[in-house]
């Protein structure tokens, strides 16, 4: 019982360590990434740094807004003493703080900026192996995992803020179309989860992202013999989140189908489920057992009666 006792003990041991060891990998190449990107932002153009005063040992700091200058011994060098709120050096514009140029209120608001910024880019690594122990995969996994609980824990300056909108757009988007088609069900499944926060939280800054989610990916799954079962059925079950919530499902049918320039997502929503609560998925599920095709088809007339009653209510 103490030899057993013991392997248990160490075999926890090895699993704890591992699990450190991806954290503070992650943890890692965040501050790296972060770090590169404060060091990138903060140099300025030549054009720009050769006019202004360069800082030598005579250059005093008094305070925080002001700044004393003692001339070196060159009779040419004129002598400034000013506050730098109310004077500049001749010539020169005044220059605006780092965080006034990228829209930022508070450093903090830069740095969870940059953070996010880093878990985008790091869920976007492709990886070589699909084994579930892997350093990749399990990074790629905790990388969607934080911006999951990111968005599901977003306050008003992460959903109105535009340097964050842009944020997303630019990055998360990306990596959400990349992670989308993943043939790994638990990289999958969190993309959807994330799809569904940025259609909760994200859709009045996301129209046409989410357009693009909505028609080239994941109705998309749904058609193609080559997908997995699995993959369709998580599919589905998101479809049946967003079917049962009412003022979703209008959302849908008046920025999509009622906007011409734009495709007739609710119209084919219903369309690809209903072909699914038919029960006819043997051409789209392909070798598929009896058992999921009638799982397939439950997962479907669940879709349809919650889009049935979110019209009625």
């Amino acid at each position: 019982a103490d030899s057993i006792t013991v392997e248990a003990v160490a075999a926890g041991g090895v699993v704890g360590s591992s699990i450190e060891d991806d954290v503070r990998h992650i943890v890692e190449e965040i501050v790296e990434s972060v770090c590169r990107a404060t060091r990138s932002a903060d140099v300025r153009p030549v054009s720009q740094a050769s006019t202004r005063l360069s800082p030598t040992p005579s250059m005093t700091v008094m305070g925080p807004n002001s700044v004393a200058y003692v001339p070196r011994n060159d009779s040419s060098t004129p002598s400034v003493a000013a506050n730098t709120e109310n004077s500049q050096v001749p010539g020169e514009s005044t220059p605006q703080p780092f965080e006034s140029t990228w829209g930022f209120d508070h450093i903090v608001q830069k740095d969870a900026f940059l953070v996010f910024r880093s878990l985008c880019k790091l869920s976007m690594k492709s990886i070589e192996s699909h084994d579930p122990k892997s350093h990749e995969l399990r990074s790629k996994i905790l990388s969607l995992e934080l911006l999951l609980n990111v968005l599901d824990s977003a306050g008003p300056v992460l959903r109105t803020g535009p340097m964050f909108i842009n944020a997303i757009k630019q990055y998360l988007c990306v990596a959400l179309s990349k992670n989308g088609v993943s043939s790994v069900p638990t990289v999958f499944e969190l993309s959807l989860s994330i799809f569904l926060a940025l259609l909760s939280n994200f859709k009045d800054h996301l129209k046409m992202q989410i357009e693009v989610f909505f028609k080239e990916i994941f109705l998309n799954i749904l058609q193609r013999t080559t997908s997995s079962f699995q993959h369709k059925l998580l599919v589905t079950v998101a479809l049946s989140k967003i079917c049962k919530d009412p003022q979703c499902i209008v959302n849908i049918y008046l920025n999509y189908d009622c906007d011409l320039s734009l495709a007739n997502i609710f119209e084919r929503l219903v369309g690809d489920i209903a072909y699914i609560a038919k029960g006819s998925n043997s051409v789209v599920l392909g070798h598929a057992t009896a058992q999921q095709e009638k799982s397939f088809q439950l997962a479907g007339m669940s879709c349809l009666v919650g889009i049935l009653r979110s019209l009625v209510e």
